[in-house]
């Protein structure tokens, strides 16, 4: 277990989701408005990846959604009560191979990699046009916050972005994992973990050297101010989207990348690449990967949840194209396995045929 015990030195400083691949932009006012979604919701259908007699039930995750929003899922529920096992989610962390205690040592030398280097300020960093956008916008939703100016762009772009979400009566986590757990702990389920692990043998040093590096995150930076000036319609229609269930609609609205530029810049840090970390998207998506193959060998019928977008993507290096490729059959909430829909009215004519010929010949003994 020392092996898996997780450094949140990085994961929680660096790994966040607060650039969106920018897709045209949709006319929406300059202040996020509140999302108006209260009550009971379903959210979106399952999606089904099946060979033979397994099944893997896999439901989305959309995160931030509407604060008052209370979430409930008949089709889950009824699937996780015939779960052999639960997939764990997509994800990384990051191991010293040397357990807890030395984990939380490193914490106090760790909070220092969101400053900037060399008691730098954001204005010295960026460039006039995009400081004057950041001005207006940390105004609006950080105040007078002195400290974030000297903090690298990735990390001030995060806590903008979360101000300005949270302000709209959005809110980040997903209830669906927390409910996921509940039934897993009830029913006393095995987990299968999906998350990719790296160790780092010298975590003090890739500290220090993550403080004193460079980091390339300047579009990070400007694609986080589009989104809240530009795009915030996009985001308060997917939260929508998702709890009515509405997956055409999601499909419309997808970002095909949530993170990938504040998550390429940082893989770009050269003690990032040191640590075997130079493709993380792509490292994390085939551990899930294997992962999910061996909980539909090992068992009948496993539930796990990742993020939608996920399983929106329906690109060549989608984890939906990655999945048909190993041969199985996948089946978005919206779709008909017409595969199976042949197989039954295959039996059902064989079944008929023999209806037909036990009646001819029970008809000819008695002739």
């Amino acid at each position: 277990m020392a092996r898996r015990i997780c450094v949140l030195v990085f994961a929680s400083l660096l790994f966040v989701s607060v650039a969106h691949a920018t897709p045209p932009p949709v006319e929406a006012p300059r202040t996020l408005e509140a999302v108006d979604v209260a009550g009971v919701v379903p959210g979106p259908g399952l999606w089904r990846v099946r060979r033979g007699e397994h099944v893997l039930w896999l439901v989305g995750t959309l995160s931030p959604l509407p604060e008052a929003m209370q979430w409930r899922s008949v089709e889950l529920d009824a699937r996780l009560e015939e779960a052999d096992a639960i997939l764990g989610g997509p994800g990384f962390v990051f191991g010293t191979g040397r357990g807890m205690l030395h984990a939380m040592t490193l914490l106090p030398s760790a909070m220092g990699v969101r400053k900037l280097p060399e008691r730098k300020r954001l204005a010295d960093v960026l460039t006039p046009e995009l400081y004057a956008r950041w001005s207006e916008l940390k105004a609006e939703h950080l105040g007078r916050d002195r400290g974030v100016e000297r903090w690298r762009p990735l990390f001030a772009a995060q806590k903008l972005h979360n101000k300005a979400v949270q302000g709209a009566g959005l809110s980040f986590g997903s209830p669906v994992g927390e409910h996921i757990g509940k039934a897993q702990k009830r029913r006393d389920l095995p987990r299968i973990d999906a998350f990719f692990e790296t160790i780092i043998e010298e975590p003090r040093q890739a500290i220090r050297e993550f403080k004193r590096g460079e980091l390339d995150d300047i579009e990070c930076f400007e694609r986080t101010l589009l989104r809240l000036e530009t795009d915030l319609a996009l985001l308060t229609a997917r939260a929508e989207a998702w709890a009515i269930g509405d997956v055409e609609a999601l499909r419309t609205l997808h970002d095909t990348d949530p993170a990938g530029a504040c998550i390429d810049a940082l893989a770009r840090v050269s003690v990032m690449q040191k640590n075997g970390l130079s493709d993380v998207q792509a490292q994390i998506r085939s551990s899930w990967l294997d992962a999910a193959d061996e909980a539909l060998d090992a068992h009948r019928s496993t539930v796990g949840a990742v993020p939608i977008g996920m399983l929106l993507d329906a690109g060549p290096d989608g984890v939906l194209a990655a999945f048909t490729a190993r041969g199985y059959r996948v089946l978005g909430p919206d779709e008909v396995d017409e595969a199976a829909l042949d197989e039954a009215a295959l039996d059902h004519d064989v079944v008929e045929g023999a209806e037909v010929e036990a009646a001819q010949v029970q008809s000819a003994a008695q002739e």
